[in-house]
C-alpha cells in the first residue's frame, strides 16, 4: 500500500466521522412533532458518539502518518464533499431524518469495515488500530439498531 492510498483510507474514515457528525447535530437540532424528545436525545447521543470516532481516528492517524493527515481545512472539506451529497435533515420530516439516519450509520459501518479490509491488506492494520475500528462499528450497530426500530 503507497503512502498516499493510506491517506486516502484514513481521510475518507476522518471526514465521514466529521460528516456525520455534523448531519447527526443538524439532526438533533431540528427534530419535531411526537418523537421530538426522544429523537433529540437520541441524535445527540450518536452525534457526541462521532466526537470520540474521530478524536480517536485523528489520534491514531497522526501516530502514523503525520500532523498533516488532522489538517482541520483537509477534513473539512473531505467531510463537506459528503455531507452534501446526504439529505439535509432540515428538509426532511421526522420520519426521513429517521430513515436517513439510518441510512447514513449503515454506510459509516461499510466505510469502517472496507478501510480495515484495506489497511489489512497494505499491511496497514496495527492490533490497536484493528480493536478501534471494531470498537466504532459495534458502537454504531448500536445505532442502526435504535435508528431501525425509530424507522419502523
Amino acid at each position: 500500500m503507497t503512502e498516499q492510498q493510506h491517506v486516502n483510507i484514513t481521510l475518507g474514515l476522518l471526514g465521514a466521522a466529521r460528516s456525520h457528525y455534523l448531519w447527526f447535530h443538524g439532526a438533533h437540532h431540528v427534530t419535531r412533532g411526537a418523537c421530538f424528545v426522544g429523537d433529540h436525545k437520541l441524535y445527540a447521543k450518536i452525534y457526541e458518539q462521532y466526537v470520540g470516532d474521530y478524536d480517536a481516528l485523528a489520534e491514531k492517524a497522526i501516530v502514523v502518518l503525520g500532523e498533516k493527515i488532522a489538517d482541520p481545512l483537509t477534513v473539512t472539506n473531505a467531510a463537506a464533499k459528503m455531507l452534501a451529497s446526504y439529505q439535509s435533515p432540515v428538509a426532511l420530516p421526522p420520519q426521513g431524518i429517521a430513515n436517513t439516519g439510518l441510512q447514513l450509520e449503515r454506510g459509516f459501518i461499510a466505510r469502517v469495515e472496507r478501510s480495515r479490509t484495506d489497511l489489512q491488506a497494505g499491511g496497514q492494520l496495527s492490533l490497536g488500530l484493528d480493536n478501534l475500528l471494531s470498537q466504532i462499528a459495534d458502537n454504531h450497530e448500536t445505532w442502526v439498531y435504535q435508528l431501525g426500530q425509530r424507522a419502523k
